[in-house]
This record gives structure tokens, C-alpha cells and sequence, in this order.
């Protein structure tokens, strides 16, 4: 059957890392394919340097912590990554979705002001 949202989110970031990690394709199933297909096309076109992957990154002061998915280079520019997945392309007007764009930009301000980064 197919996978729930969040088993979906799980197993396409698990392969995305390994992507990132070690430049290679991962063995990915039918359901998952798509969106390393996707990736790969985005990352052909803008070529990411990895720095890192799956982090972990805390703010004492703040009391909180967060796994950052990268942190990628392009064009000599730093980018914090969160990778976000959907099944749904296109609302029912037919205009492209977006994953929760004021959540995903408190999200990486968080990560970007964490005090702590655990390598």
C-alpha cells in the first residue's frame, strides 16, 4: 500500500541524504522515485557544494533543537536546507503548492540562530 505522509517524508529525505552524502542514486521504489528525480533535475541544474547533512543544531537560551536536512553552497552562497515533501502538486485552482511557507521560514531561522551545532 502506498505510505502515509510522514513515512513518505522519511524514506524520500533518507534517500536524499545519501544523494548528498555520497553523489550516488540510491535504490528508491517506485513511490519515492519521483521526488529523487526531482532533486537530482534541481541539483544538476544549480550543482550544490554539501557541507553538511542531517545536523543537529540546539539553542540552550531558547530551549529548542532542530535537525537541519543540509547546509549546501551555490555559487558561493551558504543555504541552511530543509527538505519538504507533498503529493499534491497543484491546488484545486491549479496553482502550484507550497509547504507551509510561513512555518518553513520560522523553521530556518531557527536553525540559522541556533547557538549549537552538533557534528
Amino acid at each position: 500500500g502506498q505510505r502515509s505522509a510522514t513515512e513518505l517524508g522519511t524514506a524520500v529525505h533518507d534517500a536524499l541524504e545519501q544523494l548528498s552524502l555520497t553523489g550516488k542514486w540510491p535504490e528508491v521504489d517506485a513511490e519515492v522515485r519521483p521526488f529523487i528525480d526531482q532533486a537530482d533535475r534541481w541539483m544538476q541544474k544549480f550543482q550544490p557544494t554539501f557541507e553538511a547533512a542531517e545536523m543537529t543544531v540546539y539553542c540552550p537560551e531558547f530551549g529548542y533543537a532542530g535537525t537541519l536536512d543540509a547546509i549546501m553552497t551555490i555559487d558561493g552562497v551558504r543555504f541552511l536546507t530543509d527538505y519538504k515533501t507533498s503529493r499534491k502538486s497543484v491546488d484545486s485552482r491549479g496553482y502550484p503548492t507550497t509547504p507551509y511557507p510561513d512555518q518553513v521560514g520560522l523553521q530556518l531561522a531557527a536553525y540559522r540562530y541556533a547557538t549549537y551545532a552538533a557534528t
